[in-house]
């Protein structure tokens, strides 16, 4: 075992890449405007003649949502749980997306909502210590309908839920 190395992975990073292409606005048809193309030429193929109708393109309207779930069971030491506080807070500032916060260990302890580019968890108390099972947090964060759910945690328990939307 000794010989093994010791592997850095930059988590942070990792997840900041993952959730950025996933909470990305995508384009989508719109019919309620012509493409440029179609306004260019007028809607006319030549003499006489009409093109059809060309939709254009527009980017999404909706807020993507995102479900951060925090572990706050006893393996979760102090620091990892001020760099899971700060990763949050970056997230939310970047992304700006609509974040809904579900902390808990065995059992949902607190959810809170938070609008897109604003989280504040100064007043927030991550409290738990009992042991893990990730399925109550799961079952949680997926009546909120997340595009995506991330997970912080050190991976120390049980998840006996396969949620519809993606999980990191």
């Amino acid at each position: 075992i000794a010989d093994l190395p010791t592997t850095r992975t930059p988590w942070q990073q990792v997840l900041r890449t993952q959730l950025a292409r996933a909470l990305a606005p995508v384009p989508a048809p719109s019919w309620s405007r012509p493409a440029r193309s179609y306004i260019a030429n007028q809607g006319r193929a030549g003499p006489h003649r009409r093109r059809p109708w060309e939709p254009g393109w527009s980017g999404t309207k909706n807020v993507p949502r995102l479900v951060v779930m925090v572990d706050v069971s006893g393996s979760i030491d102090g620091p990892l749980m001020d760099r899971f506080a700060r990763e949050i807070e970056a997230l939310t500032r970047r992304l700006e997306a609509g974040l809904t916060l579900v902390i808990g260990d065995d059992q949902v302890r607190r959810v809170q909502t938070f609008e897109p580019g604003r989280s504040d968890l100064r007043e927030i108390v991550f409290a738990g210590g009992g042991g893990t099972d990730f399925t109550p947090l799961l079952e949680e964060a997926q009546r909120h309908r997340p595009d995506i759910t991330v997970v912080l945690t050190d991976l120390q328990g049980p998840a006996r839920l396969r949620p519809r939307c993606p999980v990191i």
